[in-house]
């Protein structure tokens, strides 16, 4: 879409929940519009306006450039929390950009570092991808390219902007979350949600049913595997609660193995989620009902501190702060050699914080392989760059020095893992599907208060998300609030191949992996982000 003199033109992936107020604004300030309900012209016009200003205004998940065909220089942005994607190659003279990794023109090399990144965070992390010479732009980043092709480029927002003191109003949070259901619920077409049974995707679904008509849709695995807990049970209650209209997936082993191979041929660098299948198969199904927009509850454990890891690693961090410096490396040591087995994980937050690193990696941190020098080969380990330069810019560099430890952490996550793996599978899953997955927890006058809530208001160690347990009575019988969280999960045991030989022929040829691997020793999670990686390589 350009301008009506032909000077600037617009390509845009995304929606402006707020185009409407903003529409205002601009014919209030002068603009004539051609459309009579385009956020895209919305967009467009609000740039001429204000210019890189426009930012602030929006409400949204969005990707988007705009030209100037008189100056010869163009604009671009992402969305404050990384929703949508944005991919792009620079060349001599030319500068190519896309949602999509595989819509851009040139060779596709494997880059190295990616893989490093993957196997500590479960994706490649920005700006770089999986593809030499590919880049990213990350979450609320924007960027100017000038008359000769210059890039320059900024973060536009960080969920610290507002300050660190913890003074937030809890009252708040009710009223601007159910604004965010309503604001995503517009559409000219029918809304569902995807519905898990826990606390987040439950609280989603119950208040926009009770805004409208709603559909949901879960997902169950048939089988009676040990150690498997399906949430199906808890998803029916809530339907039947909110009086939603349910429909679910039940798969069986063939059915998410196939899911697994497609939901790869989707993604454009791999994501070690094992919700990536799910994801795909409910987005079919929801196709398959006439719904083509759908809400989802990710986002609430990075901002009500939902993870009981993270009071873990706060714990030992707060612990290692009162020791006296000199008895820091004994205490390390001590515990590795006393608790070392029982306690893998403070373990290694005693080690990194004994290297003068952050304890914990971001919510990731405890599915990850700690010990990448008994997988990845020497040769690769040598040739690249310590994956903790990523934490320390998302954790230190990029937030306030005021910033508390749970504040660094959420930072780190809003940063990294979200747009980079919860988001973008929830994205890449439903689009492969065409439908659009909305995610109201993410609004970001919602991120700016929750960052700021007293700790005290947040839960405790053995508490975690009480606030959002306390707003859901208005909604949620207690026995879907209080029930342990268990997380989505599978039976990884049943549906990756557990024979020694068939996974040794699945990851044949990567050079960039040990020739003497020990797969016995590795657990169901160091099994599936290998073999994930080997059936997206392939």
């Amino acid at each position: 879409m350009s301008t009506e003199d032909g000077r600037y033109w617009v390509v845009f992936n995304g929606e402006i929940y707020n185009h409407a107020e903003l529409r205002l604004q601009l014919e209030a300030l002068g603009h004539c519009f051609r459309t009579r309900n385009s956020d895209t012209e919305v967009l467009l016009l609000g740039f001429v306006q204000w210019g890189k200003g426009l930012l602030e205004r929006l409400n949204g998940m969005f990707a988007f450039v705009i030209v100037d065909a008189k100056s010869g220089t163009a604009f671009g942005a992402r969305d404050r929390m990384g929703i949508k994607p944005f991919f792009f190659r620079r060349g001599k003279g030319s500068f190519e950009f896309s949602s999509e990794i595989r819509a851009l023109k040139g060779p596709k090399e494997l880059r190295l570092q990616a893989v490093r990144e993957y196997f500590h965070f479960l994706q490649a992390a920005g700006p770089g991808t999986f593809f030499t010479g590919i880049e990213k732009l990350e979450a609320s980043e924007c960027f100017t390219l000038d008359e000769d092709g210059n890039m320059s480029k900024e973060v536009w927002w960080h969920p610290l902007q507002s300050g660190t003191a913890r003074v937030s109003d809890p009252e708040a949070i009710h009223e601007l979350l159910r604004d965010s259901v309503r604001l995503r619920l517009q559409a000219d077409v029918p809304v569902g949600a995807y519905l898990s049974g826990g606390l987040d995707s439950s609280l989603i679904s119950a208040i926009a049913a009770e805004m409208g008509s709603l559909k949901t849709f879960s997902f169950g695995f048939d089988t009676d595997a040990t150690g498997y807990k399906s949430e199906l049970p808890f998803a029916r209650a809530v339907s039947a609660h909110i009086g939603s209209e349910h429909h679910e997936v039940f798969s069986d082993k063939a059915t998410f193995i196939d899911a697994v191979h497609r939901s790869f041929g989707i993604l454009d660098e791999p994501i070690a989620d094992t919700a990536c299948a799910p994801l795909l198969l409910l987005s079919e199904l929801a196709r398959a009902n006439g719904v083509k927009v759908m809400l989802g509850g990710e986002g609430a454990d990075e901002l009500f501190l939902g993870y009981r890891v993270w009071w873990d690693a706060h714990r030992v961090y707060q612990f290692w702060n009162r020791l006296p410096k000199p008895l820091r490396p004994l205490a390390a040591a001590s515990f590795g050699v006393m608790y070392g087995k029982q306690k893998p994980d403070w373990n290694s937050w005693f080690q990194r914080l004994n290297k003068g690193q952050m304890p914990m990696w971001g919510g990731i941190d405890a599915s990850v392989r700690q010990k990448e020098s008994r997988f990845l080969h020497p040769d690769l380990l040598s040739s690249t760059r310590d994956p903790y330069e990523v934490v320390h810019r998302y954790m230190l560099e990029e937030v306030p020095a005021e910033a508390d430890y749970f504040q660094r952490m959420a930072s780190f996550d809003l940063r990294l893992r979200l747009p980079e793996q919860l988001l973008a599978r929830i994205d890449r899953m439903s689009m492969g599907a065409s439908v659009e997955a909305r995610v109201p927890f993410l609004d970001h006058r919602l991120v700016e208060i929750a960052m700021r809530l007293p700790l005290g208001v947040q839960g405790n160690l053995t508490s975690q998300k009480k606030l959002l347990k306390d707003m859901a009575l208005n909604y949620l019988p207690s026995r879907i609030i209080e029930r342990p969280k268990d997380g989505f999960s599978i039976p990884l045991g049943e549906v990756i191949p557990r024979d020694i030989s068939d996974l040794k022929a699945a990851l044949a040829g990567l050079s960039f992996l040990r020739e003497d691997l020990e797969y016995s020793r590795f657990n169901e999670r160091e099994l599936w982000s290998t073999y994930a990686l080997a059936i997206w390589l392939v």
